[in-house]
Order: C-alpha cells, then structure tokens, then sequence
C-alpha cells in the first residue's frame, strides 16, 4: 500500500503535496481497501501509527493537500480550531478567547 500512496505524491523539501483525487474540500482521497479515506489520515497511520478514536489529524503546514508526516499532529477538533484561529485562518474564531 505505501508504494500505492507515494505514487499520488510529489515530495517536496517541505510538503508531500497530494496529486491524487481529491474532495470537494480540498483534502486528498485514498481508496483503502474499498474505501475513499482522507490521504492526510492514511499517511498518518502510514507512518505514525493508528489515529485514536475521536482525534482529528492537524495539519501543522495548513496545506489540506500536505501528507508529510512530519507537518501531521494529532489533536481534539478544539485543538485544530485553536490552532486555525492563533494563525487567523478563521474570522469567527480569532474573535473567541483561546488563551
């Protein structure tokens, strides 16, 4: 599976961009054993282990297409909220107190 993925990717210096199929949103797709999974996810597991129930894999780049390990966390939904609005990716967001 992993020479699979790494066909649908053009690594960079900084970020594995995905060139494969992609969501309406902007996030890579993989088929995984029958199933379109975000590529983003599949890399993380790929290459950091298995992804808790209830997580969301954060992207550190803020490139919805990057499936660089390195720029791949593991965080709540809050955590990657937090992190979008400290680097004023949301409007709404940066209004709220996030201490």
């Amino acid at each position: 599976m992993l020479c699979r993925f790494l066909s649908h990717t053009n690594i960079t210096n900084t970020c594995w961009n995905w060139i494969g199929c992609t969501s309406d949103n902007n996030y890579g797709r993989f088929l995984d054993k029958g199933r379109l999974k975000r590529a983003h996810r599949i890399s993380y597991e790929l290459y950091k282990g298995s992804i808790p129930d209830d997580m969301e894999v954060c992207h550190s780049c803020d490139n919805t297409l990057c499936v660089n390990p390195s720029h791949l966390w593991i965080g709540t939904h809050t955590d990657n909220m937090r992190d979008a609005a400290r680097k004023g990716k949301f409007y709404k967001l940066t209004q709220l107190s996030i201490g």
